[in-house]
């Protein structure tokens, strides 16, 4: 907690850090053996040196790794999964785990060899008394006896921490076992609800006849998104990257850019590398603010497909995909079977419980449009969804996406730097940003 804290707040930071820098850069010698003789001699006051020595390394080791959790990862989180427990869940604790490990481990053997030493020079109980009276004695077997008992106790201290690191940080194939498992359990739930459907676990029927609730709980049906969903709209809106010196001002990305884009219509925005087009998105979907002007979009349900292949490590292909999702209560179920609807309709059943990393590039691109469309979004953003697709895998995923979008039609965004290769259809709008603003291509 306190690491959390220190690794999410510059104040927490500033407070603390004096403490924990004095445990860690003081020699334990010099407060183990003051510690002890306020604790008082015992089996148990080894424990408060312990935890000293342990706790700043953990503290510091898990605040730093929180520091290194990239904008990107907050971001998808934010949009498709936002509150506090998915952000630990699926952010912080499969990050900081590794860091966790290795300072937990380090840690303990230091704290185990400072008790001692303590206990050592403090002729107090324990296995560092004990040494203590042999060495006096001169006796060598005792001696030798003793060190090979805290041996013995740090290699089971260490197993100890292995195992319980196994239990709360499972293998991949408990992985992907657990999440099976977790989605094979509701889908019994769907089968009951729809007797006519058929006994395979990927139901179309139940896609058209689910309301499905956000992870916020609120009932998102498609006849309620279609009726209440808004427009996109941007006024004058101006926006810079501020640096950290005044000296080179940076210049405007953008200056009194408007836009509007309608309730069922789609905009495709072409341009040069480096003129805007993902802050443009950025600014619709809120990870943006504008300098001046403003951005008016329906972002109860954002869904946006990154550039990059922003997915979680530590999830199997369903369960990314089932990341905007409820897993819980009574819509559950038709969340489940919606899933694998999505992953049959877009050519990924087959490797379901696969790892992101043991896809190929357009696999992964499926995925992301698979999670886009979890669940019915109130507004839709693409960011070059084609990048480092092939010209066949581009025609299929864009065939894909207009199948899925005219089955729950919102306004979306679709940046792209193959705008030669999309159809001309009455409900898409073709748009080129350049550094003077918004050019329509009619």
């Amino acid at each position: 907690v306190i690491g959390l804290a220190r690794g999410l707040s510059r104040t927490v930071e500033i407070l603390i850090d004096p403490l924990l820098r004095f445990f860690q850069s003081v020699p334990p010698l010099l407060w183990a053996i003051p510690v002890l003789f306020i604790a008082g001699f015992g089996f148990f006051t080894p424990i408060p040196v312990i935890v000293l020595i342990v706790l700043p390394v953990v503290t510091m080791s898990f605040s730093e790794q929180i520091k290194t959790l990239p904008d990107s990862a907050r971001e998808m989180v934010a949009l498709f999964a936002p509150g506090p427990v998915p952000f630990l869940r699926e952010l912080i604790l499969p990050h900081v785990r590794p860091a966790f490990i290795a300072s937990v481990q380090l840690g303990l053997g230091l704290a185990v060899k400072a008790a001692v030493v303590g206990e050592f020079f403090s002729a107090g109980g324990g296995a560092g008394q004990m040494i203590n009276a042999a060495f006096q004695t001169a006796r060598l077997r005792s001696l030798y006896a003793w060190g090979l008992v805290i041996v013995v106790l740090v290699i089971g201290l260490d197993a100890v921490v292995k195992r319980t690191i196994r239990a709360v940080a499972p293998a991949r194939d408990t992985i992907r076992r657990n999440e099976r498992r977790f989605f094979e359990r509701r889908i019994p739930a769907v089968r009951r609800a729809e007797p006519q459907a058929p006994l395979s676990p990927i139901s179309a029927s139940a896609r058209r006849s689910s309301s499905i609730h956000g992870r916020d709980g609120k009932n998102v049906s498609h006849e309620t998104r279609n009726r209440d969903a808004g427009a996109i709209r941007l006024t004058r809106v101006a926006f810079a990257y501020r640096g950290t010196t005044s000296v080179d001002p940076i210049p405007d990305v953008f200056q009194n850019l408007s836009l509007t884009i309608g309730k069922k219509k789609v905009a495709i925005i072409y341009g040069d590398s480096g003129v805007g087009k993902t802050t443009l998105l950025k600014l619709i979907a809120g990870l943006l603010a504008p300098g001046r002007g403003t951005v008016v979009a329906p972002r109860e349900r954002p869904s946006f497909l990154f550039q990059e292949d922003r997915l979680l490590d530590h999830r199997t292909v369903a369960g990314n995909a089932a990341l905007p999702l409820p897993t819980r209560g009574p819509e559950a179920g038709l969340a489940v079977a919606w899933t694998f609807s999505l992953l049959e309709r877009i050519g990924l059943a087959a490797v379901c419980w696969a790892f992101p990393d043991e896809l190929s590039g357009g696999m992964k691109r499926r995925l992301q449009l698979a999670r886009c469309f979890a669940r019915p979004p109130s507004l839709l953003l693409l960011d070059e969804p084609f990048h480092g697709l092939h010209k066949k895998a581009r025609c299929d995923l864009w065939e894909e996406f207009l199948t899925l979008w005219k089955e729950s039609p919102c306004p979306a965004v679709f940046v792209t730097h193959h705008p030669e290769e999309l159809p001309r259809l009455e409900f898409i709008s073709f748009y080129e940003l350049t550094p003077q603003g918004l050019i329509r291509n009619r």
